[in-house]
């Protein structure tokens, strides 16, 4: 954390201090300064210059009064109750309003808590960032707290193992799984496919190549419905791992197994229509027997079977009633297979 003292040398660099990598605040600008007793500036981070526009020679063993508005009548000043509050709490969370050197005031968080050195002297250390800054974050949390809460859809964040971080109960539910029982498992030790690998190899490729993954049909079974064939329709995206967090996959799941089997169901209603169309302008083009065998035939290979026989009864007398006690002899006039 680099800081100035009085007499030492300026700290002031370009671009301010930011809260730890790879989290939601990672883009929170961050303030970091010190306050003696007597309310007066003893440390001054790079970062404070950002947010309140002051160089460290500007502001260093001056007063900390010039970073806050002027108080109401008999009302303590901002620094009087940062210093105040840090001493007698420990630790003390609060928004404020602070001035900016130039753009004037602006509404900021504080927190605040005592840090002793070596050499026995304290000071009340002070970080600080921009409200709305920290306002953003908090809709950003509160965002993805409803998300995994109330999205109807099954969310997951995965390692770069592929194994289980994060899941919503949604997810859980789908899998017939606790979420607690995901925890560490690897993803295909619960989607249990039968597709040779395929379904691993499109995950391993969005892990190790980032390669977005949208709305691909899977076929599955899970642990927890055994008995349960299932198709989902999978998205998968890269995490980023931004700063030193471990990369990972992020996924959304849609259990479309209604909507597929009324689809294949449809789909095969169609094809027999069809089938039954082109039988109708095929067959029967001439009173030749052997001729609409064979139209027959053509008919219904490949779209409806793999194989057909025509096979034409040979009766001995016309009249004849039809006893299927009696043998029966036929003859093959047309067949053909794929």
């Amino acid at each position: 954390m680099p800081s100035d003292r009085p007499g030492g040398v300026d700290a002031d660099t370009p671009g301010p201090i930011r809260s730890e990598p790879g989290s939601l605040l990672e883009h929170v600008s961050v303030a970091v300064f010190g306050l003696d007793d007597e309310e007066r500036v003893r440390y001054w981070g790079p970062g404070a210059r950002n947010l309140f526009g002051y160089r460290a020679e500007e502001v260093l063993s001056r007063p900390a009064s010039i970073l806050f508005p002027d108080p109401a009548p008999e009302t303590p000043g901002g620094a009087a109750q940062l210093v105040e509050r840090g001493r007698s709490l420990g630790y003390w969370r609060v928004r404020m309003p602070a001035r900016h050197r130039e753009t004037g005031v602006f509404d900021c968080g504080f927190r605040v808590f005592p840090v002793t050195g070596a050499a026995g002297d304290s000071v009340v250390m002070g970080l600080a960032s921009r409200g709305d800054e920290l306002d953003r974050v908090k809709t950003n949390l509160v965002f993805l707290d409803a998300l995994f809460e109330t999205c109807p859809i099954g969310l997951v964040m995965l390692d770069e193992g592929l194994r289980y971080v994060h899941l919503n109960q949604v997810l859980a539910d789908m899998d017939g799984v606790p979420v607690v029982e995901h925890l560490g498992r690897r993803m295909t030790d619960i989607m249990i496919t039968s597709d040779g690998g395929e379904y691993e190899r499109m995950l391993r490729a969005v892990a190790e190549k980032g390669e977005p993954l949208v709305g691909a049909l899977v076929g599955l079974r899970t642990p927890g419905r055994p008995d349960r064939d299932q198709v989902r329709s999978v998205s998968f995206f890269p995490l980023s791992g931004a700063g030193d967090t471990r990369p990972g996959v992020g996924g959304l799941l849609v259990d479309v197994t209604d909507r597929e089997q009324a689809l294949l169901e449809a789909t095969a209603a169609r094809q027999r229509l069809d089938l039954l169309d082109r039988a109708s302008a095929q067959v029967g083009t001439t009173l030749d027997l052997d001729t609409t065998a064979r139209e027959l035939i053509d008919a219904v290979i490949p779209d409806f079977c793999d194989g057909a026989v025509v096979e034409m009864v040979e009766w001995m007398y016309e009249d004849e009633r039809f006893d299927p006690a009696l043998p029966l002899t036929t003859r093959r006039i047309a067949a053909d297979t794929i």
